[in-house]
This record gives structure tokens, sequence and C-alpha cells, in this order.
């Protein structure tokens, strides 16, 4: 259940409906006055449940309910894409590594780190050709995990992205399952952190890993592992 704290009450955003700024209905004193109300931020939820808050309110809010919105996108697209088991796996990592580390939602960092953490799959090979330290690169990964969960809740809609890139390179290279190398390809032409560390730091190359990467699928490159 995803939950949001109003006023020291517990509200439900499965059933948040809409946010919106609106003027606050007069008190006796500035209807007699003919003083203009202040305007207020009104949070309606399903059941004609609404709450009222002051302006300076907004951010705040908008941040956790945005939050929680993406996290909920990013689960329902990830279920929707034919993962391979190995792929599974890297997600299922990626969410015990941000668990562990006490961070709000999952990024692109700890996706790398689960990556890594696997120890075996299609991606793992081509990279190493390419002079690839998992565990180096885990410390790295993480350092950047924890940066981004300090200074932007959002984060995790780069995942989202990276979600989407790995599931159009699998339908470019006419694969049926998306897996672990689709995955690295992926955060490699990430527009983030981690795309940059893995191409500035680490030097890796997209092209190269890719050939390499359908090489390992040879004869028959529509199986991912």
């Amino acid at each position: 259940m995803n939950i949001i704290e109003i006023n020291g009450s517990l509200y439900n955003l499965n059933q948040f409906v809409s946010l919106e700024e609106r003027e606050r209905s007069a008190t006796d004193a500035e209807a007699w006055s003919g003083k203009t109300p202040e305007r207020e931020l009104v949070l309606t939820f399903s059941g004609g449940v609404s709450v009222s808050l002051p302006l300076a309110e907004r951010e705040r809010i908008e941040r956790q309910i945005r939050g929680q919105v993406v996290e909920q996108l990013i689960r329902g697209q990830i279920n929707q894409i034919n993962w391979t088991p190995r792929a599974q796996q890297v997600f299922a990592l990626a969410r015990k590594h941000a668990k562990n580390q006490s961070h709000k939602l999952v990024s692109t960092g700890h996706l790398l780190v689960g990556l890594c953490q696997l120890g075996h799959g299609v991606h793992l090979e081509p990279l190493r050709k390419q002079r690839f330290d998992e565990s180096k690169c885990i410390e790295d990964a993480e350092k950047i995990a924890t940066k981004e969960d300090a200074s932007n809740p959002d984060y995790s809609k780069t995942l989202l992205v990276t979600v989407q890139r790995a599931r159009n390179i699998a339908t470019r290279l006419n694969h049926s399952f998306v897996g672990t190398e689709q995955l690295a390809l992926a955060l490699l032409e990430a527009d983030d952190e981690i795309g940059g560390l893995l191409r500035e730091s680490y030097k890796l190359d997209a092209k190269k890993l890719e050939r390499d990467i359908l090489k390992e699928l040879e004869p028959d490159n529509d199986q991912s592992a």
C-alpha cells in the first residue's frame, strides 16, 4: 500500500484523485473586512475525501506523490516485459540492494550493482573483454545510487527510461525476450551518471559490446539470458 502522511494523518495514494490550488473559504472576519482569502492546496481522494493544506506545502506533497506514482509505473512497466530468468534475478538483486541501503526507490545504480552481483549471463564475458571489473564497478555504482537517493527522490524515472531502452534494443535485435545483455547495453547508452561512468571512467564501447554479445548468442541469437 502506498501511504502519504498529511497533518499527522495517513492517506492511501491508490485512492488519490487530484491536486489543485483554489481560494480558501473566507472566515467571518475576512468577510466583514472584505479581505480576499488566501489560496490553499486541496488534495482529493476517492470517496469524496479532501484535505486542505497551505500552498507552502505544495512542493513537498507533489514530491511524495510523484515518487510513489513513478515507482508504480516502473513496477507496471517491468511486469509487462518478457524478461529472461537471469534478468529477473538482476531486478531482484537491485531491489534487495536498494532495500539494504535504506534507499527509497530503485535506480540505475542499483540495477548496475545487480548486473555485477549476478556473476553470470550473456553480458558478462563481452564486458570483461573490455577489462570491466565488477567489484570496482559495484563500489562506484553504490556511490552514485546513494547520491541520487539523497538529492532527488524522483530519480527512478531514469530506471523507467532504461527499461524502455532495453526493450527497444531487444526489438531492434529481433530478440523475443529482454535479458541481461539488453540491460547492459541500455545502461551504457543512458544519459545519467551511470551511463557516464560506464563510457567515460570504464571506457566501454557500446558498438563493440553489442558485437561481442551477438557472438555470444550465436548460432541462435534469439536466445537471451
